[in-house]
């Protein structure tokens, strides 16, 4: 079983036909969200935990950080809703949680044992 995050180009490049959940424009880029416990020291997180972001929001959130975690969370729910809509994402993934820790937690787990998988 592989240990590393959990990696899909797939995923990615689908994410990347997507507005951006900040601006609505089109031609972002996937940007991968650090939520506590969600990846190792000098690690990108997981490729679920992607948001679609234009190039200057995502080098405003850089340079002078990112929304909330919860507004994160609740922007990367919708676009995993959205995936598993439109048969991109498969299986069940839950989406009510107490921390952000059981969050990250319940997903990598979820996607590890193949409870949820990606279809493309």
């Amino acid at each position: 079983m592989n240990k590393g995050p959990w990696r899909s180009k797939k995923y990615l490049a689908w994410v990347r036909t997507l507005p951006c959940c900040i601006t609505k424009m089109e031609g972002v880029q996937a940007a991968h969200i650090n939520l506590p416990g969600s990846s190792g020291m000098g690690q990108k997180p997981p490729d679920y935990l992607v948001l679609p972001v234009n190039y200057l929001e995502h080098r405003k959130w850089h340079d002078k950080g990112h929304p909330s975690h919860e507004a994160l969370i609740a922007l990367i729910k919708r676009v995993l809703q959205k995936a598993m809509a439109h048969g991109i994402i498969g299986g069940r993934l839950e989406m009510e949680f107490d921390t952000v820790y059981d969050l990250v937690r319940e997903w990598d787990r979820a996607f590890r044992t193949g409870e949820a998988y990606y279809e493309v």
